[in-house]
């Protein structure tokens, strides 16, 4: 009795160890499955949802912040695959956009003046023109 008893808990354990591994509590399903059983256990925990990718996944790239050098750098980066072809002027323009309206939720990360010169080396290579140069203005003045 005694190491069917020993039997039964190290595979309760086993299933509260898979149930780790797909996001759920190890010690909620290590005791589910000692009172159930750890076969019906088992079948749960495969059954449900895999919250593992949910709890590891990185916030999305919309959540994350984004300075004016970081802006600066991935303008440069899309207009130099618009130059080489690879962005269609659509495209380019809506990287833009999105960069632009990024930066405005997640507010400017420096100085003022700082801010006015990166926004006119943009203008000044063509990388920007004037109607970003008023967006990107307006989110500091």
């Amino acid at each position: 009795m005694g190491i069917l008893l020993i039997v039964w808990l190290f595979f309760s354990v086993c299933v509260g160890a898979i149930a780790q591994a797909r996001g759920r509590s190890l010690l909620f399903w290590s005791v589910v499955a000692g009172i159930i059983s750890p076969i019906l256990a088992g079948i749960i925990v495969f059954s449900i949802e895999d919250n593992s990718q949910k709890v590891k996944s990185e916030p999305p790239e919309e959540d994350r912040s984004i300075g004016i050098s970081k802006f600066r750098s991935k303008v440069e980066r899309f207009s130099d695959l618009y130059v080489e072809g690879l962005l269609t002027e659509e495209e380019y323009s809506l990287k833009k956009s999105e960069l632009i309206k990024k930066l405005g939720r997640n507010g400017i990360d420096s100085k003022t003046e700082d801010f006015l010169d990166e926004v006119k080396y943009l203008r000044d290579e063509d990388i920007i023109n004037k109607s970003e140069v008023e967006k990107l203005k307006s989110l500091v003045l």
